[in-house]
C-alpha cells in the first residue's frame, strides 16, 4: 500500500509539473498592440510594453504584483519615495523567449526611458487631484471639516480666496502638534520665549489695524528681514495682532523627540490639552533620550534611531548595501 500512495503522489505531482509548464512556458505570446507606434501620452497603462510577455508569465506577474494598479507590472513604490522593480521586470522580459524580430521590436521600447511612463501617470494622477478639489467656500469648508474633524480657523475664506485650493494636509501635519497645547498656554510659552536665548534677537509684529513692525538687537540681519517682508503683506488678513519671536541662527535650539510628538498628537486625536505637568519630562534634554542629536527625532527602531543606539554604545555602524536606501515615513515629514 505504501507503494500505490507513492505512485499516486508522483503521478500527481507531475500533473500539477505538466499543467504549470504548458500554462507558463507554452502559452501563446500576448505583444503590445502599439509596439510599432511611438505614441508617449497617447495609450493607457493597459498596452504598457510592459505587460508585453507570455499569458502565464502575465497572470503570475499580477498576481505577485503591488497593490498600487497605477505602477506598470512588477514595479512599486518603495518607502523612500523611489520606482524599485526595473531590473527584475528587465530580466525577466530578456528571458521571454520572444523571435529575433520581436526582440528588436520590443528592444526599441525597452530604449525609452522608464521616467516617460511614471511621468504621464503622475500628470493624470494630478489632474484626478484637480478634478477633486473644492470649487466653491461651503465645499472647502465641508471637506476641511470632514478631514480634520474641526472648523476652520477663523479668517478661512479669505484664506480659501488667497489659496483657491484645499490640500491641506501637509499644513495639517506641521501645525497639529500645537493643538495639543491651550490658547492660554500657547501664548504663555510664546511670550517666554522673549526672555530665552536664541530667540529674544528679533521680533516681527503683523497687524491687520495698524503698522506691522520688525524689531530686536538683530532686526537688522538679513533673515529676520527677509521673513518680514514675506508675511507683512498677509498682516491686513489677520483677526488681530500676532507677534513672531525668532532667532536667525541657521539651526533650531531644540529637537522635538518622536515621544513628544506622538503624545500630542494622540491628546489632540482625544480632544485634550496637554498641561505644563505633561510636558515637563518631555523637556528635559539630558538623559531622557537614549540617544542624541537629530536621530532622537526618529521613531524609535527605525534606522536612524537605531544607528543613533549603535554609535552611543560604540558599536560598528552598518553601511546600506548597493541599492538600499534608507526609509523615512511620509507622515513624519
Amino acid at each position: 500500500m505504501p507503494r500505490v500512495k507513492a505512485s499516486r503522489s508522483t503521478f500527481a505531482l507531475a500533473v500539477v509539473a505538466l499543467l504549470f509548464i504548458s500554462f507558463f512556458l507554452l502559452s501563446e505570446p500576448s505583444y503590445d498592440l502599439n509596439f510599432d507606434e511611438d505614441l508617449i501620452g497617447e495609450r493607457e497603462h493597459g498596452s504598457s510594453p510592459l505587460d508585453t510577455v507570455r499569458t502565464g508569465q502575465k497572470a503570475i506577474n499580477q498576481w505577485l504584483s503591488a497593490t498600487d494598479l497605477s505602477l506598470p507590472r512588477g514595479l512599486q513604490f518603495t518607502s523612500d519615495g523611489l520606482v524599485r522593480g526595473w531590473d527584475a521586470v528587465h530580466e525577466l522580459l530578456k528571458k521571454g523567449g520572444l523571435k529575433k524580430k520581436d526582440k528588436n521590436r520590443f528592444q526599441r521600447v525597452m530604449e525609452k526611458h522608464p521616467i516617460l511612463e511614471l511621468m504621464e501617470q503622475g500628470k493624470k494622477r494630478w489632474d484626478d487631484l484637480l478634478a477633486r478639489q473644492s470649487k466653491t467656500l461651503p465645499q472647502a469648508v465641508t471637506e476641511y471639516t470632514r478631514r480634520y474633524g474641526r472648523a476652520p480657523p477663523k479668517g478661512f475664506e479669505e484664506w480659501w480666496q488667497f489659496c483657491k485650493r484645499n490640500q491641506y494636509d501637509q499644513i495639517n501635519r506641521d501645525i497639529e502638534p500645537y493643538f495639543a497645547l491651550s490658547p492660554e498656554l500657547f501664548r504663555k510659552r510664546v511670550d517666554a520665549l522673549t526672555e530665552t536665548a536664541h530667540t529674544a534677537h528679533s521680533q516681527i509684529t503683523l497687524s491687520p489695524e495698524g503698522e506691522s513692525s520688525l524689531y530686536g538687537e538683530r532686526a537688522i540681519s538679513a533673515r529676520p528681514k527677509l521673513l518680514f517682508s514675506l508675511l507683512r503683506p498677509i498682516a491686513q488678513l489677520l483677526p488681530a495682532d500676532i507677534t513672531f519671536s525668532m532667532s536667525d541662527h541657521d539651526l533650531g535650539s531644540w529637537i522635538l523627540g518622536d515621544d513628544q510628538k506622538q503624545a500630542a498628537l494622540s491628546a489632540v486625536k482625544e480632544g485634550r490639552y496637554l498641561s505644563e505637568a505633561d510636558l515637563k519630562p518631555f523637556e528635559k534634554k539630558e538623559g531622557r533620550q537614549p540617544v542624541k542629536g537629530l536621530v532622537s527625532a526618529c521613531p524609535e527602531g527605525t534606522p536612524g534611531w537605531n544607528r543613533g543606539v549603535a554609535k552611543r554604545d560604540g558599536l560598528p555602524l552598518d553601511q546600506p548595501s548597493p541599492g538600499e536606501s534608507l526609509s523615512f515615513a511620509a507622515e513624519l515629514m
